[in-house]
């Protein structure tokens, strides 16, 4: 399973029944940020056969900054982050949903990893 990027190579998600992602939840996630990650779990093991690790970022081991950056996530090296939610990785990286309408998505890559957020209805979580 890959996303493709309009520049660089694919983000291989899951690759000959391995995963190469973990999916990174905030240091306290809100309801939906708790559902969405469980939603995407399970539909990206029943498109794949793969069920990926839903971890808290309190849990991620970061190392080294930039390009030389390594995480390990529930004792592995992730080579990429599937990112939901209102997170602190997100925020270090630029990505914000307070601009967006109620039921907005913003969907970004910033180095290696990919960040899904969302606007709720209600502009509360």
């Amino acid at each position: 399973l890959e996303i493709d990027r309009a520049a660089g190579p694919a983000l291989k998600l899951i690759e000959d029944g391995k995963s190469h992602t973990a999916i990174i939840i905030a240091r306290r996630p809100t309801k939906a940020g708790k559902v969405a990650a469980a939603l995407l779990q399970e539909t990206l093991e029943k498109m794949s056969g793969v069920k990926l690790p839903v971890v808290n970022e309190d849990d991620l081991k970061v190392e080294g900054e930039g390009a030389a950056k390594k995480v390990t996530a529930e004792g592995k090296m992730t080579p990429l982050l599937h990112v939901v939610g209102d997170t602190e990785l997100g925020h270090d990286a630029g990505i914000n949903a307070d601009d967006l309408p109620p039921e907005g998505y913003r969907i970004k890559t910033r180095q290696r990893a990919f960040h899904r957020r969302k606007r709720c209805w209600c502009g509360r979580c």
